[in-house]
């Protein structure tokens, strides 16, 4: 699998922060282009062909917040002109959980700049709104929410960043945005999804800014446990939290508008 990821960070307020993260992830079959957030930077990657539109396959949306759909707002839009300006387009399937796009008074996202109905989005995408988990080609498979029965005194449900694995013989690799709840949940329902009993590699970020150092310790013993190789981080752990957990697992950086190829 190549993978590219584009990020956007608030260059004028805090060059610090990043407001979203993108993907472009392909194998021989597919390419997905996959939003994490409220990234439109992937946008101009479009624009100055970096991204190819029309080697896009599928769309995937991810999180289930209403707010992230920023850069799609663009995307949907930039399809719009090229159609009017005479290209063709094939109708991309656009997948995403129900609650990114919650239907209010007949539209699926009221009070938006832009129409959001899914009569329109439908007019250039194939739209699937979808909790559950679902395969979206051969080796890409999306993981949406678990949805199997909560284990007692556990309240998420581990959607808020919804991810991506791609099943490979070594493998699989886990992509997603930024992971502010338990990893080592997502992992584990990642393999229950996937039926693999290896997750290679970790692809995106990490908030550990409420986890104790036993806590990380523990995460760190639990990845090396389940012997993944790498982990590749779009937003660098602070020095501590690094330190500890770089004693159990490979952590390196991944650095935006570089291809990387992940077996």
């Amino acid at each position: 699998m190549k993978l590219r990821m584009v990020l956007e960070k608030d260059e004028r307020n805090n060059p610090e922060y990043i407001r979203g993260v993108a993907y472009l992830l392909k194998d021989e079959a597919s390419t997905i282009l996959f939003d994490c957030g409220s990234c439109e930077d992937y946008i101009n990657s479009c624009y100055s062909n970096l991204i190819n539109l029309n080697d896009v396959t599928d769309i995937v949306l991810g999180g289930n917040l209403l707010n992230k759909t920023k850069g799609f707002a663009r995307l949907k839009a930039l399809h719009k002109a090229l159609i009017a300006g005479g290209n063709q387009l094939e109708q991309k399937h656009l997948l995403a959980h129900p609650d990114v796009f919650r239907p209010e008074n007949g539209e699926i996202y009221s009070g938006s700049d832009f129409n959001k109905t899914e009569e329109e989005i439908n007019k250039f995408f194939k739209l699937v709104l979808d909790k559950s988990s679902k395969y979206i080609s051969h080796n890409f498979v999306y993981l949406g929410e678990d949805l199997r029965p909560k284990q007692k005194g556990d309240n998420k449900n581990y959607s808020e960043a919804v991810s991506i694995v791609y099943k490979s013989q070594k493998g699989i690799v886990l992509v997603s945005g930024k992971i502010s709840s338990d990893l080592e949940k997502l992992v584990k329902y990642a393999k229950y999804v996937t039926c693999s009993q290896k997750i290679r590699t970790f692809v995106g970020g990490l908030d550990l800014a409420y986890k104790s150092s036993d806590e990380i310790e523990a995460l760190g013993k639990f990845l090396q446990s389940e012997a993944i190789k790498n982990i590749y981080l779009f937003s660098p752990l602070p020095a501590e939290h690094n330190g500890i957990l770089s004693k159990y697992i490979n952590i390196e950086e991944i650095l935006p508008n570089k291809d990387y190829v992940l077996t």
